[in-house]
């Protein structure tokens, strides 16, 4: 638990590494940062002493931000997907009749470097405010179950904690949680159309995790902070129970005995805005790597599969994740 006054803000750096004014409270997200930053040494030396250490010195900066986690809104679901996946601006689906709707589209690139967006952070209390700078998330991870919200977390890295005072006059922002239970799933065959097949109600809780993207690179460049951010191959895992019924169980009794890719959605849908619902898609294309033992609730059969995510032609991607929302820039 924070102390009451805690709170975080932050802002999108033009500059990766150059420290901005906070734009946006982070009123859903709960983030702990680690106040040290540095990695300090204490030599043994030989100096006909008892005491074992007369000297320090630091190596090297790198501030522990923590996890971001929390309730999954439809307008900051964003800001870790910015961090985690890819630097993206949003497009406007028809801006002509639905002049307030902005689509997030995150599908990296496969053959190219792709960007980590970076930001400033302030985060304290009122005894103490610290500001990091160059701070991005190294995974992700979006979750959800019946009856509650979307989840998401992202272990954030930044350069140093340096102390600040907190930018003023910023306002709290209307945000709409991502509910479950006003979700669906959607398998279809590699080669189809993917969320044209829905198996309504069966969803009972699924996982996404984004593992290593994205990771600080320290090298001798003058300074004792990282240098820049590596990027990783990424090998995203999708996991999800299910009501095993008659619809579906095509997909353990052929499927996944036949390797047939699957085409997935997970979605999610919120408030109207101009003429369409704020929503989530969660798509990819994934082998059902493992199916559960079967499992009673009542009187339904539940089973939980574990997916890999694959590269897919017809996709021409291995996942995205696209948000509709009302949100024209990173707030």
């Amino acid at each position: 638990m924070a102390a009451p006054f805690y709170k975080v803000q932050a802002a999108d750096e033009a500059t990766a590494g150059t420290a901005v004014a906070a734009t946006a409270k982070w009123n859903s997200f709960n983030i702990r940062p680690n106040v040290g930053d540095r990695t300090i040494v204490q030599p043994e030396e030989d100096r006909g002493s008892l005491a074992m250490f007369h000297t320090g010195y630091t190596t090297s900066l790198n501030a522990n931000l923590g996890t971001l986690e929390g309730d999954c809104t439809y307008e900051d679901l964003i800001l870790p997907c910015l961090m985690a996946i890819e630097t993206v601006t949003p497009t406007q689906p028809n801006s002509a009749t639905d002049p307030n709707e902005y689509l997030w589209t995150f599908n990296p690139s496969w053959t190219s470097a792709n960007t980590a967006k970076t930001f400033t952070v302030e985060w304290g209390d009122d005894v103490q405010m610290y500001e990091s700078e160059y701070v991005f998330a190294t995974g992700l991870t979006i979750s959800g179950e019946t009856d509650g919200s979307w989840q998401v977390s992202a272990p954030l890295v930044g350069r140093q904690n340096t102390s600040a005072s907190f930018t003023g006059a910023l306002t709290d922002r209307t945000l709409e949680r991502a509910i479950f239970n006003k979700g669906t799933i959607y398998f279809d065959d590699s080669g189809g159309t993917i969320g044209t097949t829905e198996f309504a109600c069966d969803l009972v809780n699924f996982s996404w995790n984004l593992p290593l993207h994205f990771e600080p690179f320290h090298g001798a460049g003058g300074q004792l902070y990282f240098c820049g951010v590596q990027e990783h191959k990424v090998a995203p895992t999708l996991t999800i129970t299910m009501v095993l019924d008659s619809a579906n169980k095509v997909l353990a009794t052929t499927d996944y005995t036949a390797e047939t890719v699957q085409l997935v959605r997970v979605r999610t849908t919120g408030a109207t805005m101009d003429n369409n619902a704020k929503y989530i898609n969660l798509d990819g294309g994934y082998r059902i790597l493992d199916i559960s033992p079967l499992e009673a609730s009542g009187g339904l059969t539940l089973a939980t599969f574990t997916l890999g995510a694959e590269y897919d032609s017809g996709l021409a991607s291995m996942f995205s994740l696209n948000v509709l929302n009302g949100v024209s820039a990173i707030p």
